[in-house]
């Protein structure tokens, strides 16, 4: 279940408190100064300066500093003779630029640096050594809140929309019922999602369900319609490559992808389940066999995001060749039946359909009447997924994969990563179906390695 830093204001003191927030959570979220209630919003001048200095960037983080200032200036623009002592919030709570107690002097002599992030802790200090209310510092960083917390100043981490994996939706449910139960399913080909059998149970659109009583079992999917769940057999796919799902999880992936109906897929597991190869075939299957797409749009992010890989020659497929090799790895083995390569990956890709995608690049960009899939996405933020699946056009489908277990970027974790937050929030979402993956079928090693490391 969702919850957002405002909800954790709620429960606490009653006093209006001091929120100083560090400028990692504006570039996570420029309208973060919104969210604190009636509490009093302070960002201290070099946070001003650090969005100062980001706003250049092409990438999301500049995109997000300039919003940032953007909402800024709206702020000072409404009263600009009273902007240098606060302007009030929509909610209740106050907004100030904070001059003082920038100096790392103040700071306990065991901080020593004159950088940023100890410029933000100086102001947090001083203004709790100077008492007037309860004094919060709010950072995505874990290293300055273990210092914070180290010269006695109360740190939280920016828990905006925060999910907590071990409640993330997964796409599946099991389910102990009946034996009549299991024969009205296989003898009507459907079941109403409602009634005695799913009384406490709460069902999504597009969920794999397994239903069991004893030594008997079944499996479905539920489908949306005439706005109630309605349980079916999951439809058989036979594909022509070398390859066939090897699990219920993979068959149920196939059918989510292959369905029509669905615009977005979500593909998550461990290392070895089969996100991207099953992502790949059924795009292969879409695109080349059955001509419902004109192209298979390729890429995963380089981490890290947005970092600019012009240093590096050739064209931009060139360039990005070592970040989309697990993609060619996966079309060998897609395409080799009885061990020989019957066609040639790299005609896939001059030929046109096959294309790269560079995600620095997508914004503005609009596709239409294609298959999009984006590999490691537990390595985008929140508002870089936004603006990929902002892209797609009409009649285009798109698929995420991503190891929530395998995450690179620096400021996320497996509860702050985009792929999470787009799990969680369209769960509800006729047109979007999930699935997590959960056995590894690469190998016995690799298998064991992702359980036991």
């Amino acid at each position: 279940m969702a919850a957002t830093f405002a909800d954790d204001i709620d429960t606490m003191s009653e006093l209006r408190k001091q929120y100083i927030l560090d400028t990692n959570v504006l570039v996570s979220d420029p309208l973060a100064i919104y969210k604190f209630h009636e509490h009093e919003v302070v960002l201290p001048i070099i946070v001003i300066e650090e969005l100062d200095h980001l706003k250049t960037r092409q990438d999301q983080g500049g995109q997000c500093a300039r919003q940032a200032i953007r909402e800024l200036e709206t702020l000072r623009a409404q009263d600009p003779d009273k902007f240098k002592d606060g302007v009030d919030l929509p909610d209740g709570g106050r907004l100030r630029i904070e001059l003082n107690h920038a100096s790392i002097d103040k700071l306990p002599t065991a901080v020593s640096g004159d950088t940023a992030d100890n410029r933000i802790l100086a102001t947090a200090y001083q203004m709790a050594q100077n008492g007037g209310g309860a004094v919060v510092l709010v950072t995505k960083d874990a290293n300055l809140r273990i210092k914070a917390g180290a010269i006695g100043v109360e740190a939280q981490e920016y828990r905006r929309e925060r999910v907590e994996i071990q409640e993330l939706y997964t796409g599946q449910i099991n389910l102990e019922v009946s034996p009549e139960t299991i024969d009205d399913f296989y003898a009507s080909k459907q079941l109403a999602a409602t009634g005695a059998v799913f009384d406490d149970v709460e069902l999504y659109p597009n969920q794999l369900v397994i239903l069991t009583a004893g030594k008997q079992s079944a499996v479905g999917r539920t489908h949306h319609e005439k706005n109630r769940l309605v349980l079916k057999p999951l439809i058989k796919h036979t594909f022509n490559y070398s390859i066939q799902p090897k699990n219920i999880e993979q068959e149920f992936a196939l059918e989510l992808l292959m369905d029509p109906k669905i615009d977005l897929v979500t593909l998550a597991g461990p290392a070895g389940t089969g996100k991207t190869l099953l992502a790949l075939m059924a795009g292969m299957e879409l695109v080349v066999q059955q001509d419902r797409f004109s192209r298979l749009l390729v890429s995963r992010p380089v981490i890290p995001m947005g970092k600019d890989i012009g240093f590096l020659p050739g064209s931009v497929d060139e360039k990005m060749s070592v970040w989309l090799k697990p993609f060619k790895d996966n079309l060998e083995h897609l395409l080799d039946f009885d061990g020989r390569h019957t066609d040639s990956i790299d005609h896939l890709f001059e030929d046109g359909i096959i294309e790269v995608g560079v995600l620095s690049y997508i914004r503005g960009r609009s596709i239409p009447n294609q298959f999009i899939l984006i590999d490691e996405c537990q390595n985008l933020e929140r508002s870089s997924i936004k603006s990929v699946l902002t892209r797609v056009g009409a009649n285009s489908r798109a698929c995420l994969t991503g190891d929530l277990s395998q995450i690179d970027h620096p400021l996320l974790d497996t509860v702050t990563n985009g792929l999470t937050h787009v799990i969680e929030s369209l769960k509800e979402e006729p047109s979007v179906g999930h699935i997590t993956l959960t056995k590894g079928v690469r190998s016995n090693l690799a298998t064991l390695i992702a359980e036991r490391l």
